[in-house]
């Protein structure tokens, strides 16, 4: 995946908030940015947070459990380990960067960590700014090497069907109608104790059926 592609669609973004930087708490969106798999074992527990400014490098803050992840997974961000708690090192990294304004996550974050972090961004003069939905309406639009990976999951399927079902005579005739489009609708078996339904291709397709 060609995640500093994604990182710079995500960093225009913020530009044209006129934003200093975003962070990112919620573990899909953290993974469709960097490709870190680190997931979020409890409501109030972090395995990671990721700045992204408006300009430069992005910044993953973890602990020392995901050192070893977070560096074989994200060799395009700047690693941070904390050992006092996200907040104050995020704090930190925030001044280093000059970062006077930041957006997050209102949908995922718990107001009470939002509050939290609105007192200690205070103290700094960085403003606290919510947001939603950003990261989302990225992943809407597939980009190649997503369509590229779903094209191969849908092969893979195809092929496990196939040699799992399609020996036998009567799923390879379900499977010739399904492909031609025919809809199967399935009957009650007429003998107490059948196995399963027998479906039959009905008079019309697909197409028809759904007007």
């Amino acid at each position: 995946m060609n995640y500093k592609k994604r990182l710079k669609r995500l960093q225009a973004a913020i530009k044209r908030r006129k934003q200093g930087a975003m962070l990112v708490c919620q573990p899909e969106n953290r993974r469709y940015l960097t490709g870190y798999c680190g997931g979020d074992h409890g409501i109030s527990e972090s395995s990671g947070a990721l700045l992204v400014p408006a300009r430069g490098d992005a910044h993953l803050v973890t602990d020392f459990r995901f050192k070893l992840q977070a560096e074989m997974e994200t060799p395009q961000t700047q690693l941070h380990i904390h050992k006092k708690g996200i907040l104050p090192a995020l704090a930190k990294l925030l001044t280093e960067l000059d970062i006077k304004s930041l957006i997050f996550e209102s949908d995922y974050t718990l107001h009470s960590v939002a509050q939290k972090m609105e007192e200690t961004l205070k103290k700094q003069k960085i403003s606290l700014l919510p947001t939603e939905g950003l990261i989302e309406k990225m992943r809407v639009i597939k980009d190649e090497d997503e369509i590229d990976a779903l094209r191969k999951s849908v092969r893979l399927n195809e092929q496990v069907f196939e040699r799992q079902m399609l020996p036998w005579p009567w799923n390879r005739q379900c499977a010739r109608w399904e492909r031609s489009g025919q809809v199967l609708i399935p009957l009650l078996p007429p003998v107490q104790g059948a196995p399963c339904p027998m479906p039959f291709p009905a008079p019309t397709d697909l197409k028809t059926a759904n007007r």
